[in-house]
């Protein structure tokens, strides 16, 4: 796929797709350089402020389960509990579990870093892109092919924003 028909499909910016209302004016090598670097410096924020989030949450679940154990725990030890705060304790210490589980499932450390790595990804093509302005016709070129390349596998292998988070990187980039 050449660099001009990537961008006149609809595009999968970060593993969501954004249906173009009409083709982009692209008649030179130049608007598709600054299209390209446009969308790496938009998909490279967008994936690193996912990872805020996504960090965020497993930060906020693991104080939650290290209260809600720590209480359970204490309760435990210090109260002489009748048949009624026994199952409360029960219910407790079982609402513990299931936090820890969903922490567990839901892997939301493990996606910040998936979307790190994408970023980082992006940003390279970014800076390869930015070093393609300044170089010679056949040097950019080359650049370009690359730039292609790289994009093209970072849209297959990279792990969807949230479009929320990616409208959020829009309005960053401006």
């Amino acid at each position: 796929m050449s660099y001009l028909s990537l961008l006149f499909c609809s595009a999968n910016i970060s593993g969501m797709y954004i249906k173009m209302t009409q083709p982009p004016d692209l008649t030179n090598k130049a608007d598709v350089l600054s299209r390209w670097l446009k969308r790496s410096r938009e998909s490279q924020l967008s994936h690193h402020l996912m990872a805020e989030k996504l960090s965020g949450r497993h930060t906020l679940l693991g104080v939650v389960i290290v209260v809600v154990t720590v209480l359970s725990g204490a309760t435990t030890i210090a109260a002489d509990l009748g048949p009624s705060g026994k199952t409360a304790l029960g219910l407790f210490t079982l609402f513990a579990a299931l936090l820890t589980s969903l922490q567990t499932f839901l892997k939301f450390e493990e996606a910040a870093n998936q979307h790190r790595l994408a970023g980082a990804e992006y940003g390279k093509v970014r800076r390869k892109l930015e070093l393609a302005k300044t170089l010679p016709e056949d040097q950019c070129d080359t650049r370009l092919k690359e730039a292609e390349v790289d994009l093209n596998k970072l849209a297959q292998e990279s792990p969807t924003v949230s479009q929320r988070i990616f409208k959020e990187a829009l309005e960053r980039s401006v």
